[in-house]
């Protein structure tokens, strides 16, 4: 699945039909593994989707990248939060 999340995902013209088809896939092959990066990537793809379906308003999304917390140590995150 992995090539085919970030086709979908990464796409700027990515819509909401397309991000929940890739979450119920997900859900339903039972892979729990980067859940929590699974999950930041369809926050910014449906950001993506919102800002471009709603033009009028300011829709923003962040993301620091991988960075060096509890969470991601020992895993090869180096950036700290204040480099983030």
């Amino acid at each position: 699945f992995g090539g085919l999340y970030k086709k979908v995902l990464c796409n700027p013209e990515v819509t909401w039909p397309e991000i929940e088809d890739i979450i119920q896939k997900r859900l339903s092959a039972g892979t729990e593994q980067d859940a929590y990066g699974f999950s930041k990537a369809c926050t910014m793809a449906l950001t993506m989707a919102l800002a471009r379906e709603h033009p009028n308003l300011v829709i923003n999304g962040c993301t620091p990248g991988y960075i060096l917390t509890d969470m991601t140590r020992g895993r090869g995150a180096t950036k700290s939060p204040e480099d983030g």
